[in-house]
This record gives C-alpha cells, sequence and structure tokens, in this order.
C-alpha cells in the first residue's frame, strides 16, 4: 500500500468476546457438551472465533496507524498488521474446521449440532474457499521459503493493501474476513450457551 492511498476496511460490528464466559460456566455449570472430543471442537471454535476478532481488530488498527502517522513510516504498524491479519485468516481457517468436526463427528449431540449450521457448510463456499485459498498460500510460502524456492519477484510475505490482504496472486478483501466473522459469531454464541439437557 502506497502512504498517499487510503485504507478502507471495515469495523466489525461490536462483538464480545465469549471464551471466557464460556470457560466459567464449563466450570461452574457443567455447560456445553459432555462428551471430550465435542467439548473440544466447541471450545476451540470459540476460542478461535475470538482470536478471529480481537485479530481483525488490531490488524484494521495497525493499519489505521500506518495510514494516519504523517510524520514517518510507521513500519511497526505495518508489520503488526501483516501478523494479526495472518493471524486472523488462519483464526478463521480453524474455527470452521473445528465447526465441522463437530458436525461430523459421531458422537455429537444433535441438538449441539443445531448450533452449528442447518447444512453441512458453516460458512458458504464463497467465504469458504476465499478463506482457505489465503490459508493455504501463507501455509505454502512458508514451506518454498524454507525449502529455498522462491523466486526474484516473488512474494515473501502477507501484505495489508488497500482494500485486501495480498500474498503474491491471491488476495481477500477485509469484507470476506468481516462477512466470515460476523456469520461464525452467532454460531459462537449460541455454543458458548449450550447444555445438554
Amino acid at each position: 500500500m502506497k502512504k498517499e492511498e487510503v485504507f478502507d476496511a471495515h469495523a466489525l460490528p461490536k462483538l464480545r468476546k465469549l471464551s471466557g464466559g464460556f470457560f466459567m460456566r464449563r466450570i461452574f455449570q457443567k455447560a456445553g457438551p459432555q462428551d471430550r472430543v465435542a467439548y473440544g471442537l466447541s471450545m476451540n471454535f470459540i476460542r478461535l472465533v475470538d482470536q478471529a476478532i480481537r485479530s481483525y481488530e488490531a490488524g484494521r488498527a495497525a493499519m489505521e496507524d500506518f495510514a494516519n502517522t504523517h510524520e514517518h513510516l510507521a513500519w511497526g504498524s505495518l508489520e503488526t498488521a501483516c501478523g494479526q491479519f495472518e493471524l486472523c485468516v488462519q483464526s478463521i481457517y480453524r474455527a470452521e474446521a473445528m465447526a465441522t468436526g463437530v458436525i461430523k463427528y459421531k458422537d455429537s449431540p444433535p441438538s449441539l449440532i443445531k448450533c452449528y449450521s442447518s447444512s453441512k457448510n458453516v460458512l458458504s463456499n464463497r467465504l469458504s474457499k476465499d478463506i482457505s485459498k489465503m490459508r493455504n498460500t501463507i501455509h505454502h510460502l512458508d514451506k518454498e521459503l524454507r525449502g529455498g524456492n522462491i523466486d526474484d519477484g516473488q512474494a515473501v510475505s502477507l501484505v495489508p493493501g488497500c482494500h485486501a490482504l495480498e500474498l503474491g496472486k491471491v488476495s481477500v478483501k477485509y469484507d470476506i474476513l468481516v462477512e466470515a466473522i460476523t456469520t461464525l459469531y452467532p454460531i459462537s454464541e449460541a455454543v458458548s450457551r449450550y447444555r445438554e439437557n
């Protein structure tokens, strides 16, 4: 992103973090699924949605700092944004995987599965494809770097642009991240309140 361009990532709506309350209800009220695997998948789903929220907000704030600092180039803010947005993409990807795990797990109670989705896909195919493509590109870049398989001019890091995250020829718009997080959040709310009968 060039310094004079306008950074355009939408703010998330106010979303409170849910994992702390879920842990407390688990300890004191035995809330959540009783099956250990279903509990682990659900607990990690809630935690990862919270992480996606935190990292998106932190990445956005760092990019705003970078875009609004005029006395010098705020390289530290840009570096923070890169790391936070990368964590956001990975957290969304993993949260969806945990949700899918609950849906497919043979011992998940049907009432728990209902919290996640009425279909087999937690995120729409479009959202899932865009998030997965960026996550996989990040993952494969790590392998290429460690193997010394980088060509001149090849991207070596995720870059937050004005409207999207970019890594080489792969990009994911900030709107996609916001839509994915706001799709996962109500599911996380329902799961955080879940209690077996």
